[in-house]
């Protein structure tokens, strides 16, 4: 997985209140990804820590635990 946290400071690509962001390139590079799927909401960093966090069988710290993670 790669991750650019180098949005904009807008509201363009974050669905947390009181959390700035933008959009920001994320790629998941695995033979056991499908096809090119796109991303249709915003996420944030929080959803992907999310859903590591669930893959790993973890408890959910923070503000993670407030978004939907991703699928992963």
């Amino acid at each position: 997985m790669v991750i650019w946290d180098e949005g904009h400071n807008d509201r363009s690509g974050c669905c947390l209140p009181h959390i700035d962001g933008g959009r920001v390139p994320f790629f998941v590079i695995s033979r056991r990804t499908r096809g090119a799927p796109r991303m249709v909401r915003p996420v944030t960093t929080y959803s992907l820590l999310a859903g590591l966090e669930g893959g790993f069988r973890l408890r959910r710290l923070g503000l993670a635990a407030l978004v939907r993670p991703l699928p992963l």
